[in-house]
C-alpha cells in the first residue's frame, strides 16, 4: 500500500514532506561524531563485525528459493510448514527397562524422534565392568546386548517414531544392535526411519577414543553407507555433529569449518569407494548445537546448507543433489546448574533461532539436563518448549522466516566466506583427520574458548541467574547423577567364541544374535589393529566457573554457619552511593559472596567501626566519583588499619588509579572489570578456596 492509499493518511503525501536520506548521508553523519560509529559496530566471536544498519545492498548473492539450490532457505519447497519439524529429545536412564519407560512416556507426549546415545564405556569399546564411571550431561544408555536394544524398541512404534543413533566409535556396533532387535521382533528394517549417528572423527573429538582405530573406522564410511542404503534406505549412515566443538567453546566460524571439513573427509571416502555423488549426498545428517545468539545461530544454520551445497558441487554434483536434514540440538554449553530454571527461557530462545534457521529436526535439552539426570518433569517442560512454538506460536507454518532479512542475508554472506576460508585452512594441513591427530583443532577450539571465557569473566556475556542477578538465598534443585546398573540376573549374557565375531556389519548383526556384546563386536571389527586415543576437546559450560566459586560458598556456609562477607562502605548520601551500591550487591553474590551494610556512613572513622562490627573480610567502597576526590586515599588506608582483608571501590579511578592503589585499594569495580578474578582474589584470601 503506498502512503496516498492509506485511508489514515488522507491526502497527506509523506514522501514529498520528509527527505529520504540515503546510506552514505546517515555514515557521515555518524562518523563526524568521534567515537559515534565505533561503537555501534559490534563484533561476535569468530571476528565478523555487526553493522549498527543494514540495506538492500548488503548480500552480493542470491540465495535462491525454498527446496532448491544452494538451499539456504530450506531442503524442501513448503520448508516445515506442513507437519513441522521432528520433534526429537534424548533417551535418558543409565539401564535399558528405565530407558524404555521414559521412551514410552516422551511418546506418549508427542515426541516423534528418539536420539539414543550409548554410555561412555560402551561407545569407548570398553568391558563396564572394568571401567571407573564417569558422570555427566553425556552419559547415556549402557546398551551391552542386542536383547537391551529390544527391550528399547518394545517401549515405543517404530512405524511413527524415528530412531537416532549415537554409538561414539563404537557405532557400527550399536547399528548392528538394532537392526538385530528388529529382527528378532519381526520388525522390517527398511520400515524404520532416522539415522545411524556413524560420526568417527567426531567421536574422536568428543569422547577421545576410536576403538576401530582411526584407518579402520574411516574405512567403514563407505562400507556402512553402503549397508545402511540396502537394509535400513530411510536411515542415513553419516552423522556429522559440530557438538563436540560448540560444546568446547568453538565460535560458529570454526564450528561451521570443522563440519565442512569433516563432511568432504566422508565424503571423498564414499566417492574412492565408486558410490556415487547423488547416493553419497543421501547418507548424510548434520547435528549442529545452538548457542545464544539467536541471529547468528539461525544463520549458521542457512551458511551450513550453502557451505554443503557448495561442495556438493564440487564433487560434480547435480543443483538437486541434498545437502542433508540438519539436527539442532540446544546447547549443552549454555545450560546452568544454578538458577536452572533460567534454562527453560534458555532453551526457547536457541529452539526459536533454530526453526529460524530451518531445522529439520530439534532436541530442546531438559533444563535440568547439567545437573544430573532429567526428571520426568523437566522432560516434559522440554517437550512443550516445541508445542508452544508449534501450537501457539506456530512458527512452522512459515518459510524461511529469516529469509529478505538484510541483517540476516549479510551476515550470511560475510559468515560464508569466512567459514570457507577457515575450512580450506584445514583441507590445506591434509584435512579434518590430520588436524584432529596433530592438535590442530584441540589448539583452534582452545583459543576461541580463551576469547570466550574473558567475555564470561567481564560479565559482557552475562549468565543471568549466575553472573548476574544471583539468588543467594536459591534452594538447589537436585536430580541424581547416572549410575551403571548391575547386569541383568534374570538375563545372563551369553558370551560366545571370539572367533564367531566377524568384522562385517551383516555378521555382527548376526554375532549379536547369537548373543555376542557391543564390546566384542568392536574387539572383533578392530582386529590386530590397535585402537586410536587422544585427549578429548572438553566440554564446558559457560556459567561452570562462577558456580565452582558458589559451591565454594556453600561449603563455607555449611563449615562456618555463615558466608564470606563484603561490608559495603555507603558513604556520601544515598543518592551518590545507590547505584553503585547494587551493582557491587550484584557482583559479589556472583561468587558466592554475601553483602553487609550499615546506614549512610559520614566519616571514616565510622567507616573503621562499622567494618569492624560487620564481621566481614572485605571492604567496599560506594560513592560519587566527587566523594572519591576528596576521601581517598585516606579511607582505604582506614579500612585497612580497621582489619579489611580485601579493598575494593566502586567506578572507575581514572588518573588516581596508581595513588588509590598504592593506599590499599585491590580492584576497582566497574561495568567491565575481570569479575570472575575480583571474586577468586577475595574468596582465596579469605581461605575459602585454594590455589
Amino acid at each position: 500500500m503506498s502512503d496516498t492509499d492509506n485511508p489514515l493518511l488522507g491526502d497527506l503525501q509523506v514522501n514529498e514532506l520528509f527527505d529520504r536520506p540515503s546510506m552514505d548521508f546517515w555514515r557521515a553523519h555518524a562518523e563526524s561524531r568521534p567515537g559515534e560509529l565505533r561503537h555501534l559496530v559490534s563484533q561476535i566471536p569468530g571476528g565478523l563485525e555487526i553493522e549498527p544498519l543494514y540495506t538492500a545492498g548488503g548480500a552480493s548473492e542470491s540465495t535462491g528459493w525454498p527446496g532448491r539450490a544452494p538451499f539456504v532457505r530450506g531442503l524442501r519447497p513448503l520448508a516445515n510448514a506442513v507437519g513441522g519439524w521432528e520433534v526429537c529429545q534424548p533417551t535418558v536412564g543409565s539401564d535399558p527397562p528405565e530407558a524404555a519407560r521414559i521412551l514410552a512416556l516422551d511418546a506418549d507426549h508427542g515426541v516423534k524422534g528418539v536420539w539414543i546415545r550409548t554410555d561412555w564405556t560402551i561407545r569407548r569399546g570398553l568391558d563396564p565392568d572394568g571401567e571407573a564411571v564417569r558422570t555427566s550431561v553425556a552419559d547415556g544408555i549402557v546398551i551391552t546386548t542386542s536383547d537391551d536394544f529390544e527391550l528399547l524398541l518394545s517401549a515405543i512404534d517404530t512405524t511413527d517414531i524415528a530412531i537416532h543413533l549415537d554409538g561414539g566409535g563404537n557405532g557400527v556396533a550399536l547399528s548392528a544392535a538394532l537392526v538385530a532387535a528388529c529382527r528378532s521382533q519381526d520388525l522390517n528394517p527398511d520400515a524404520v526411519t532416522g539415522s545411524h549417528g556413524w560420526d568417527p572423527l567426531g567421536a574422536l573429538a568428543g569422547d577421545g577414543e576410536l576403538p576401530y582405530g582411526m584407518d579402520r573406522s574411516l574405512d567403514l564410511v563407505p562400507t556402512m553407507a553402503r549397508w545402511a542404503h540396502t537394509v535400513t534406505p530411510r536411515m542415513p549412515a553419516l552423522t556429522v555433529s559440530t557438538l563436540p566443538y560448540q560444546t568446547a567453546g568453538a565460535d560458529p566460524i570454526l564450528e561451521l569449518a570443522c563440519a565442512t571439513a569433516t563432511g568432504v573427509e566422508y565424503l571423498r571416502r564414499l566417492v574412492d569407494a565408486g558410490i556415487d555423488i547423488e547416493s553419497a549426498a543421501g547418507q548424510f545428517r548434520w547435528v549442529v548445537g545452538i548457542g545464544r545468539d539467536l541471529f547468528v545461530e539461525a544463520t549458521k544454520l542457512r551458511v551450513l546448507r550453502r557451505l554443503w551445497a557448495r561442495v556438493i558441487e564440487t564433487f560434480g554434483g547435480s543443483a538437486s543433489c541434498p545437502t542433508g536434514p540438519i539436527h539442532a540440538v540446544t546447547s549443552p554449553r549454555c545450560l546452568s546448574r544454578r538458577d536452572p530454571w533460567v534454562n527453560m527461557l534458555r532453551a526457547t530462545v536457541e529452539s526459536t533461532a533454530a526453526v529460524i534457521g530451518g531445522a529439520d529436526c530439534l532436541t530442546v535439552l531438559p533444563f535440568d539436563s547439567a545437573i544430573g539426570t532429567s526428571d520426568d518433569f523437566g522432560r516434559r517442560m522440554a517437550t512443550n518448549v516445541h508445542a508452544i512454538m508449534r501450537e501457539e506460536s506456530q512458527l512452522h507454518r512459515i518459510i524461511d522466516p529469516a529469509g529478505g532479512s538484510y541483517y540476516v542475508e549479510s551476515l550470511g554472506e560475510d559468515m560464508a566466506q569466512t567459514v570457507w576460508s577457515r575450512f580450506q585452512q584445514i583441507e590445506s594441513g591434509g584435512g579434518m583427520a590430520k588436524a584432529l591427530k596433530a592438535g590442530v583443532i584441540h589448539r583452534a577450539v582452545a583459543d576461541a574458548a580463551a576469547g570466550q571465557s574473558e567475555l564470561l569473566a567481564t560479565r559482557r556475556w552475562p549468565v543471568t541467574g549466575v553472573s548476574t542477578f544471583p539468588n543467594l538465598a536459591e534452594e538447589p534443585l537436585i536430580r541424581p547423577n547416572p549410575r551403571r546398573p548391575a547386569a541383568h540376573p534374570d538375563r545372563p549374557i551369553d558370551r560366545p567364541d571370539e572367533s564367531r565375531v566377524a568384522s562385517s556389519v551383516e555378521a555382527a548383526v548376526d554375532a549379536l544374535r547369537d548373543g555376542a556384546t557391543l564390546i566384542q563386536i568392536a574387539a572383533r571389527i578392530r582386529g590386530p589393529a590397535t585402537p586410536t586415543s587422544m585427549d578429548s576437546i572438553s566440554a564446558r559450560r559457560e556459567a561452570a566457573e562462577f558456580e565452582r566459586l558458589r559451591d565454594a560458598s556453600d561449603v563455607w556456609l555449611a563449615s562456618h554457619q555463615k558466608r564470606p562477607r563484603a561490608f559495603l562502605c555507603n558513604m556520601g548520601g544515598r543518592s551518590a552511593y545507590r547505584a553503585r551500591a547494587d551493582f557491587a550487591r550484584n557482583l559479589l553474590e556472583a561468587g558466592g559472596i554475601e553483602s553487609v551494610t550499615d546506614s549512610t556512613i559520614e566519616t571514616a572513622e565510622e567507616a573503621a567501626a562499622a567494618f569492624a562490627a560487620s564481621g566481614a573480610f572485605t571492604a567496599v567502597i560506594c560513592s560519587s566519583d566527587e566523594f572519591y576526590v576528596t576521601a581517598m586515599p585516606g579511607l582505604a588506608r582506614t579500612l585497612r588499619d580497621a582489619g579489611a582483608g580485601v579493598v575494593l571501590l566502586t567506578g572507575d579511578p581514572g588518573e588516581h588509579g596508581e595513588s588509590w592503589r598504592h593506599a590499599g585499594v585491590d580492584h576497582f569495580l566497574t561495568t567491565n572489570c575481570d569479575a570472575l578474578a575480583v571474586l577468586s582474589h577475595i574468596l582465596r584470601a579469605e581461605g575459602v578456596i585454594h590455589g
